[in-house]
């Protein structure tokens, strides 16, 4: 919470940022352009940490049988109950406006809690939602390799380059034993080799640490992200 820049006034509006997949910090409350909104206007700010993340978990492991319950809508209905809760413990008043923020997948809660539960939720910034679940995305990749090129072609080549000599390495007992160590994995990569899934999941994983270059890319943050001109030096060095 931080208030900040409450105004105390039967009209002044309260923000409330949606967690997602990810533990919450005290930086979410003190940076970003929402503040920067709550400060203009003299907003209460809140922000609520996603079940099964961080410290808001409401059961005692994550078994099939307890992630039945975290799911969006479970998420949408503690959205709801935050926001009723809030209203008693601080004493809000009905001119008061909630407007809820999200980026990604917070963002599609921030849309769909404002459609859910208008009478309780004005407005909603919602930043990057994907609220089109789509099979095999790949137009995802697609922005991910025009944006690597904006660096050079020369990048994009030494990806493809990369990536292919891993996928002959792990076909080769010498090269299986070099990717278990390069890559420090937990299950030798030779067990995994025959699965489909397995190998799937492998190069996602490796493909993330490229996409998630350009999804941050140059971000508005002081944090040192890694960006695109940093991550291709690497890769035509």
């Amino acid at each position: 919470m931080n208030e900040a820049f409450y105004r105390n006034d039967s009209d002044a509006p309260i923000f409330l940022t949606i967690g997602g997949e990810l533990a919450i910090s005290p930086r979410w409350v003190t940076k970003g352009s929402w503040i920067k909104f709550a400060e203009h206007f003299g907003a209460m700010c809140f922000h609520l940490e996603h079940r099964f993340y961080g410290k808001s978990q409401p059961k005692s492991d994550l078994s099939y049988e307890n992630l039945k319950f975290l799911t969006s809508q479970q998420a949408l209905a503690d959205v709801a109950y935050f926001i009723r809760s809030m209203n008693v413990k601080y004493n809000f008043n009905s001119k008061q406006k909630w407007i809820v923020f999200g980026g990604s997948y917070p963002g599609a809660l921030a849309a769909w809690a404002r459609q859910k539960y208008p009478h309780l939720i004005y407005g909603a910034i919602s930043s990057s939602a994907p609220l089109l679940a789509k099979v095999d995305f790949f137009e995802y990749l697609q922005v991910v390799k025009a944006s690597l090129t904006t660096h050079s072609d020369n990048c994009l080549k030494a990806l493809g380059r990369a990536f292919a000599e891993l996928e002959t390495l792990i076909r080769q007992p010498i090269g299986q034993r070099n990717v278990n160590e390069k890559f420090n994995i937990c299950t030798p990569i030779e067990e995994s080799a025959t699965k489909p899934l397995d190998m799937s999941n492998f190069f996602q994983k490796l493909a993330d640490n490229i996409a998630f270059v350009v999804q941050f890319n140059k971000v508005n943050r002081p944090e040192a992200y890694y960006t695109i001109d940093e991550a291709c030096n690497v890769m035509v060095n």
